[in-house]
């Protein structure tokens, strides 16, 4: 059975320093395409990839960002905050030398157990002070088996926040307070009542997006209860795992879309080892093993088990897609 105590402490390690960069001054940079980035991403992902390299050594990572465009980004100076930074969060001694390593730790490796990290999932809303997420997913032949997201912020931890874990082999999951204590069991929602259900989404949704979503909810009968919006962070999959909303739809992006794996990866985990159901339009598990996108698929349904083969058969008949009847079952490691 793999141990993921050691990622686990990562997380709250990772989360402390995000603590300390809120609390004093949030130090960003701007990527290719103005892609905001802050000083937390890289020591967070510093922090990550550190435990990942001492406990999983031979596991492949991809991960959002690289030692490329904290060398680049951010002065001398600012790069040796950083690793004052993340000495502090470990309790030793941190080079900027030891921060370039952890950064590209495995991502120039290809592997069967594959982890996917997204250091601040939620960038704009870390940066406004806002709730967002530290997310780590873990794959085996392209399929997330295990995930976990540090949620500081979230009123079901304590005054630190909520740390959201699979265990089992991704059969189960659980949350605990981010500063540690008793740690309960998550469920999706049971509601199956296609005329009170509470919709998870994107603000500012494409006008294609809108529209193909309001055909696909007539054509299942779906009336909306509520809606609960999220930016840009896993916090959506955290409502849905937590049994706070019922569906998630991203259904007008075929026949491939280019959303990130670390967007979706620890979410993903996390929702169907909660007891929900996510697939491709075509009803195909997600398929993480095609790289940094999810080439491979044209859409993400995730819901409860109750509804969503309704739902999915409902945007099978409006996009015109042939279902999948051959899905191959989730892999099992140890």
């Amino acid at each position: 059975m793999t141990d993921f105590a050691p990622i686990l402490e990562a997380v709250r390690q990772s989360a402390s320093l995000c603590r300390v960069v809120q609390q004093t001054q949030i130090v960003s940079g701007a990527k290719v395409g103005a892609e905001p980035v802050t000083i937390a991403d890289y020591g967070t992902q510093a922090i990550l990839c550190r435990a990942i390299s001492r406990a999983f050594p031979d596991d492949a990572v991809i991960a959002e960002e690289q030692s490329a465009q904290f060398t680049r980004l951010f002065s001398s100076e600012q790069r040796a905050h950083v690793a004052g930074l993340v000495s502090v969060a470990l309790g030793e001694t941190v080079s900027e030398a030891d921060l370039v390593r952890w950064l590209d730790h495995g991502q120039d490796r290809k592997a069967a157990r594959t982890w996917i990290i997204d250091p601040i999932d939620g960038t704009s809303s870390f940066q406004k002070l806002k709730r967002y997420t530290i997310a780590i997913g873990f794959t085996v032949d392209g399929r997330a088996v295990e995930g976990i997201l540090g949620a500081p912020g979230h009123p079901s931890g304590d005054d630190l926040g909520a740390l959201f874990y699979t265990a089992d082999e991704g059969r189960s999951a659980y949350a605990e307070p981010l500063g540690g204590g008793q740690a309960r069991q998550i469920r999706i929602s049971d509601t199956f009542d296609l005329g009170a259900l509470t919709l998870v989404q994107s603000p500012g949704a494409s006008r294609g997006e809108q529209d193909t979503a309001g055909q696909v909810r007539r054509a299942a009968g779906i009336s909306v209860l509520s809606y609960i919006e999220w930016p840009d962070s896993q916090n959506k999959y955290l409502t849905l795992a937590t049994g706070d909303a019922d569906l998630l739809m991203y259904v007008a992006y075929g026949p491939s879309m280019n959303f990130k794996v670390w967007d979706h990866a620890a979410g993903v985990a996390l929702v169907e080892a909660a007891g929900g159901v996510v697939t491709d339009l075509d009803g195909s598990p997600i398929d993480f093993g095609q790289g940094n996108t999810l080439s491979g698929n044209a859409g993400i349904i995730a819901a409860n088990p109750y509804i969503h083969g309704q739902v999915l058969q409902a945007v099978q008949s409006v996009q015109g897609i042939t279902p999948n009847t051959s899905i191959p079952a989730k892999p099992h490691y140890i």
